[in-house]
């Protein structure tokens, strides 16, 4: 009888347990270089969202800021309170209490899914040569996707 020598091949446990480890981190970056990549995709899709609101308020401010307009002598009102409003898509103006951080009016809050808050400040200046201008400044606010329990916001100016 001959004796035949036995011949192992394949992988020991400890080069498996290796392989799988190597896996395993490379897996976990991948999901983490994804995850941190739809984290900004979302929020600059709610900064874009935001922006078109601030466009928004800033048209309607041009179409009712006409001299001599119901909505606007309620909007110069608001320039010596120094209180928040928006201006709704039919033209009326919502007010806001002096609050400056928390939306309260409902009509001054937009989107679905995301609320976002919009702010209208107003602010009477001078142009330097001595002449009153109205000027605003938009605030949308909103919820922020990648910092948990933070506010996002955008801010735009605007003058008559």
């Amino acid at each position: 009888m001959r004796a035949y020598a036995l011949r192992q091949s394949g992988e020991t446990i400890i080069e498996v347990l290796i392989a799988i480890a190597v896996l395993s981190g490379a897996l976990g970056g991948a999901f983490a270089i994804s995850s941190r990549a739809q984290k900004t995709v979302q929020s600059n899709a709610d900064r874009y969202q935001a922006v078109a609101y601030a466009n928004e308020q800033a048209d309607l401010l041009r179409v009712v800021n006409v001299a001599g307009s119901a909505t606007a002598s309620t909007i110069n009102g608001y320039g010596t309170s120094g209180n928040p409003f928006c201006i709704n898509a039919d033209g009326s103006v919502s007010a806001q209490s002096a609050s400056m951080t928390t939306m309260t009016v409902a009509s001054c809050v937009k989107g679905v899914g995301i609320p976002y808050s919009i702010f209208v400040f107003p602010h009477k200046g001078s142009n330097g040569a001595g002449a009153l201008v109205d000027t605003f400044l938009i605030r949308i606010q909103w919820d922020s996707a990648v910092n948990s329990g933070q506010k996002d916001q955008v801010e735009v100016g605007y003058g008559t």
